[in-house]
């Protein structure tokens, strides 16, 4: 048997200066569409699309706790990534990076 080892790579989405109250960006990492939301002094990283019906989320409303699908307004819980209305979908997110005054994700 080999020996497996997993080394995550950094990738980098933005500079922190340009990180403000409300930003929405999207970002195709390793063949993967990133949506990066800042609420509340807090970053997320979530898939773009919406489990429901895969529509994108970069235009949905976001009132800092629960971000809202733009299609059928389905809201999804920022803290657990759960949906609201319908709890079998849950939005899948990544874990936030930083290098020095760069934010970003490690994949």
């Amino acid at each position: 048997m080999g020996n497996w080892s997993w080394h995550l790579a950094f990738y980098p989405l933005i500079k922190l200066h340009r990180l403000v109250e409300g930003y929405r960006g999207c970002f195709r990492v390793a063949g993967r569409e990133i949506l990066l939301i800042h609420e509340n002094g807090r970053s997320y990283l979530i898939d773009s699309r919406c489990p429901h019906a895969g529509r994108s989320l970069a235009n949905g409303s976001c009132d800092g706790k629960v971000l809202r699908c733009p299609v059928h307004g389905l809201g999804f819980s920022l803290s657990t990534m759960q949906c609201i209305e319908q709890p079998k979908f849950k939005l899948s997110h990544y874990p936030v990076a930083y290098d020095g005054d760069t934010l970003g994700v490690e994949l």
